[in-house]
């Protein structure tokens, strides 16, 4: 299985018509999603709705069913990717913050869309998830990485690795959501509950008591996720 790219810009007249194929076919299951749920999404009824051959779409997603989920899950990360830019945040704190926050608003304007997605790709194998898993982590990466340069948080830990520990927390919640056990309050107080626990160990200064008061906010809804959690 591959994960096709759409973030790249076609350079000819063979690739500019390969994209849009690509293209025709992630809204055409985007629409099939929304409209029949994950039942409804298979490689036929994807080729029916955007007009494209079968034969076609396995030459685009050899992965059938799959790789088409993962390719949408990849343009959900690259459009959060562009809408993070355009908030111009120069804080590092903020940006990671951001990451969370952003990613899930994006999601409850989209939950027709990104709970099967969140389900569906929950579970698969390393070899599967490996592609995304590196593009979500890296805009946490970033974030982190500027907050240490920045003196915000101790560099004490590599940002790949605070990163991967801060996506395996927003993971934990985003799947919790997405079996309909979180609502989207529920999803994000989870998340930025352990997001802030997570940095608060490295935290200098200001960027101390930011968290700690982020925390000190979550806690009464965090509070009823867990005692809500031991009476199921």
């Amino acid at each position: 299985m591959s994960i096709v790219d759409t973030s790249s810009a076609p350079t000819t007249g063979r690739e500019r018509a390969k994209q849009a194929r690509i293209q025709r076919a992630l809204d055409a299951a985007r629409s099939i999603l929304r409209r029949e749920g994950v039942e409804g999404l298979q490689i036929r009824s994807i080729a029916d709705e955007a007009g494209l051959a079968v034969r076609t779409l396995y030459n685009q997603f050899s992965g059938g069913k799959l790789d088409v989920l993962m390719a949408l899950m990849s343009q959900e990360l690259d459009d959060l990717a562009q809408a993070l830019e355009q908030l111009h945040l120069d804080d590092g704190i903020e940006i990671s913050r951001a990451v969370i926050t952003v990613s899930i608003d994006r999601f409850r304007k989209s939950e027709d869309v990104m709970r099967p997605l969140m389900s569906l790709t929950y579970g698969t194998t390393d070899e599967q998830t490996a592609y995304l898993g590196n593009k979500a982590r890296q805009l946490q990466e970033r974030a982190v990485a500027k907050a240490m340069e920045d003196g915000q948080l101790r560099a004490i830990m590599p940002p790949r690795v605070l990163g991967h520990f801060i996506l395996d927390a927003y993971a934990n919640a985003g799947h919790r959501w997405a079996r309909g056990a979180l609502d989207h309050e529920g999803f994000e107080a989870q998340a930025l509950n352990a997001w802030a626990c997570l940095l608060l160990g490295l935290a200098e200064g200001d960027t101390r008591t930011r968290l700690e008061a982020e925390i000190a906010a979550l806690a009464p809804r965090v509070e009823q996720l867990v005692d809500r959690r031991r009476n199921t």
